[in-house]
């Protein structure tokens, strides 16, 4: 995975996390290009970094076919992380119960 430099992968994390939330519910780019362009936090990083161009559908389409798919496969390594954890917990349990105990008396 390659690091990503544009306007919407500079956003703070938080941002860019409720963004791939939005997008993954369906919101349409004309709503978060709205949304995105009225936060302080935003605005500064578009000043500082891009002489104040504000974010555009564009910017909001690049991101959905790369770093948004990253997130997605993020996610899906997580839950997958989840699943793992959860069910080696038990298996462990069921292990343990066939597994005879030796005798303390050894």
């Amino acid at each position: 995975m390659r690091a990503r430099v544009g306007k919407i992968a500079r956003l703070p994390e938080q941002i860019r996390e409720e963004l791939n939330r939005k997008l993954k519910n369906g919101a349409r780019a004309k709503n978060l290009v709205a949304w995105l362009n009225q936060i302080p936090d935003v605005n500064a990083m578009l000043a500082e970094c891009f002489a104040g161009h504000p974010i555009r559908e564009q910017n909001i389409s690049e991101w959905r076919a790369g770093g948004y798919q990253d997130w997605l496969e993020e996610q899906r390594w997580i839950a997958q992380m989840v699943l793992l954890r959860e069910n080696s917990a038990d298996l462990i349990a069921n292990f343990a119960s066939l597994v005879p105990r030796r005798s303390s008396h050894l």
